[in-house]
């Protein structure tokens, strides 16, 4: 079944376990969604957000600042839009977005990234 993106992407038929790829990253993923979340709460009842370095580790593998020049000029513009600061404002952007919004509406959300929406048109 595919629910999103490719299926078996990261299947590495050349190794014993050949789900070690896709095992490590659902485990970062975890992480980083931890904090992200915790950032959240933290920020909705206007208390101290608190990130350890190891913390703040695992968020960057997902926020990290490296783009091509096309991407890097549509964020650039989509950050003037927004009034964003950075690429990672636009990516927990995105997070609060994608997460409030009913799946279905995520592709007209203005306020999700473009090359984001597109993996919600149906």
């Amino acid at each position: 079944k595919r629910t999103y993106g490719d299926i078996n992407m990261y299947k590495d038929l050349n190794h014993n376990d050949t789900m070690r790829v896709e095992n490590k990253l659902s485990k970062l993923e975890e992480k980083a969604s931890k904090v992200v979340k915790d950032i959240i709460e933290t920020s909705q009842s206007n208390g101290q957000i608190v990130l350890f370095r190891k913390n703040v580790a695992d968020l960057r593998k997902f926020t990290d600042n490296k783009f091509d020049i096309v991407t890097r000029t549509m964020i650039e513009k989509f950050m003037r839009e927004h009034d964003l600061k950075n690429p990672q404002e636009v990516w927990l952007q995105n997070v609060r977005e994608i997460l409030d919004t009913p799946h279905e509406d995520v592709e007209d959300n203005p306020r999700v990234f473009m090359v984001d929406k597109m993996d919600y048109k149906l």
